[in-house]
């Protein structure tokens, strides 16, 4: 009787444990919150993103979490927004980028965005627009060094462009031949 109530108490004690390993546990808000936040002062807002993106991974059915995620997402989008008005098209571009690899989040519906991937992809374009004019207005004057500089800058949001890769080598040949002959 004594080996039967010992078996029944470690299996019961067994399940109890393995229960309690499975459950999930709820990231510490508090400390979350400060992370992400030391991100965004530091102007790190991929990494805030992350932050956010892993903790709502483990837990999708956090509401909570994910009201903070949506708000987080926003304001990146808001950053970007700015950047853009300021003419600061290497950033807005940068950002635009970013929020495309975080939206929609998984579990998340689109729709509790104020806006699309469709008006993501065309902020990135309308920078990687205006960055190559700035581009060819350089070249055009022989800023060649400047030119190559701010095509480069459209490849951080937009590595896989041919014509500015193109571009940023006939520059950069173009300058080294000049460089030769000096």
């Amino acid at each position: 009787m004594k080996g039967l109530l010992y078996k029944f108490i470690v299996v019961a004690l067994s399940l109890f444990l393995f229960s309690c390993s499975s459950l999930r546990q709820s990231p510490d808000r508090d400390s979350l919150s400060k992370t992400a936040q030391g991100y965004l002062r530091a102007y790190e807002y991929h990494n805030a993103l992350q932050t956010y993106q892993r903790a709502w991974n483990d837990n999708l059915d956090d509401t909570r979490l994910g009201n903070e995620y949506i708000q987080m997402i926003e304001y990146v989008k808001k950053s970007a927004d700015y950047a853009y008005e300021k003419e600061d098209f290497p950033s807005a571009g940068y950002l635009y980028h970013v929020l495309l690899q975080y939206f929609p989040p998984v579990g998340m519906r689109a729709g509790s965005f104020s806006f699309s991937k469709d008006a993501l992809h065309a902020g990135m374009k309308n920078c990687s627009k205006h960055l190559d004019m700035r581009g060819l207005e350089e070249y055009r004057r022989g800023n060649l060094k400047a030119a190559i500089a701010t095509w480069k800058s459209i490849l951080v949001f937009d590595a896989h462009n041919a014509d500015i890769k193109k571009a940023i080598q006939t520059a950069s040949t173009q300058l080294k031949n000049l460089e030769k002959n000096f």
